[in-house]
């Protein structure tokens, strides 16, 4: 990459999965070594994670378990008033390949996108297949995603994997993001005219824990990206 690092944030957002992180973030500091690692513990209940438990990392600890959409919300808040250039998010289970982050944030600088989303492919016959009741969620979520939004917005709308520029995070940090934000996200930000890229990943199994959506956990997700898809059709497209 020709474009320094060192103003890219890169946010992990952390609950109960402790045990690959410091992995992560040294992986991370092996692909761009001059970015910030903000990692935010979002009121873990299993065990102390103490700021000093990881290494060349920043940390905030949330007094109770606010979901990935306040999670998102502090990045982003750190990234404005830091003025941060770019800014990245990657899960703390080890499903993402941080190693494509540096092509991300390439396309970012030099083919002029505001989002760029990693959308998952399966490569290789060793996954593990994803639970059918999971499979069902995200296929409805992509449905009415590009329903909503007159087919702008690109596929896979649940990936936790993605890289934006400080002028959208400004813009998408006046919205305010739920539990699960990755489809509001996307949503909000095909309709008020970001540009937005899709870069092609490999998907991964997870390295510690497993998926917490149950048929409750479902119904729920499911019931709020239903209230998401009604606002959105209540509001006009700002472009």
């Amino acid at each position: 990459m020709t474009r320094k690092d060192k103003n890219t944030l890169v946010y992990v957002p952390v609950f109960n999965d402790f045990a690959v992180i410091e992995q992560i973030v040294e992986d991370i500091r092996g692909v761009l070594p001059s970015v910030t690692v903000l990692l935010i513990d979002d009121g873990s209940t299993k065990g102390p994670f103490a700021a000093s438990s990881v290494k060349n990392a920043l940390h905030v600890r949330l007094p109770s378990n606010y979901g990935i959409g306040v999670c998102t919300h502090v990045a982003f808040d750190h990234a404005i008033i830091h003025e941060y250039d770019f800014v990245c998010r990657v899960d703390a289970d080890g499903q993402h390949p941080v190693e494509h982050l540096s092509d991300m944030l390439q396309i970012l600088s030099e083919q002029g996108a505001d989002l760029v989303v990693g959308a998952r492919i399966a490569i290789g016959s060793n996954l593990q297949p994803d639970p059918i009741l999971r499979r069902w969620v995200r296929a409805y979520f992509s449905v009415c995603a590009r329903l909503l939004t007159g087919n702008s917005v690109l596929k896979d709308v649940n990936t936790g994997f993605f890289a934006l520029n400080i002028g959208a995070v400004r813009r998408l940090n006046t919205y305010q993001l739920e539990r699960y934000p990755e489809p509001q996200l996307f949503v909000r930000a095909a309709r008020i005219g970001l540009k937005m890229k899709l870069h092609s990943i490999e998907r991964r199994d997870r390295l510690f824990g497993s998926s917490s959506l149950g048929l409750w956990a479902a119904l729920k997700m499911v019931y709020r990206f239903n209230v998401l898809v009604l606002s959105e059709i209540m509001q006009r497209s700002e472009r």
